[in-house]
């Protein structure tokens, strides 16, 4: 693997790796019995319509297999993408820094007036 490819992205990777041999997608497809919309998906990075990860690490392994890449480094790949994808799906519910600390800024606020208050009182 060269140093380009240590930083490419698994779909990337794929492609670059199936145009530098000269297959076509279908023939991919007829390799590894995976159907062309599946691999589509896979050099797309669509990982919302790819199958179960299981089942996405074994095409993964059978394409680079095809094209003479690196099973294992594309499947980490993936990995690393797919677990990022996940955090950030829409719908995941993201921490709201100013509703977080409005409790929290609230109390001091009324620490430190009732410190004021008493300071007062006693004096």
């Amino acid at each position: 693997m060269t140093i380009d490819e240590k930083f490419i992205s698994f779909g990337r990777y794929l492609i670059s790796k199936r145009l530098e041999k000269g297959i076509t997608i279908e023939q991919v497809s007829q390799e590894t019995k995976i159907g062309v919309e599946t691999l589509l998906f896979i050099e797309k990075e669509e990982h919302s319509q790819l199958p179960a990860e299981v089942f996405v690490k074994g095409f993964l392994r059978a394409y680079a297999k095809v094209v003479g890449g690196d099973g294992d480094k594309v499947v980490d790949s993936y990995i690393k993408s797919h677990d990022t994808f996940k955090a950030v799906q829409p719908g995941t519910k993201l921490k709201n820094v100013e509703t977080d600390l409005k409790p929290s800024l609230m109390i001091i606020l009324g620490l430190f007036l009732s410190l004021i208050i008493l300071s007062f009182i006693l004096l």
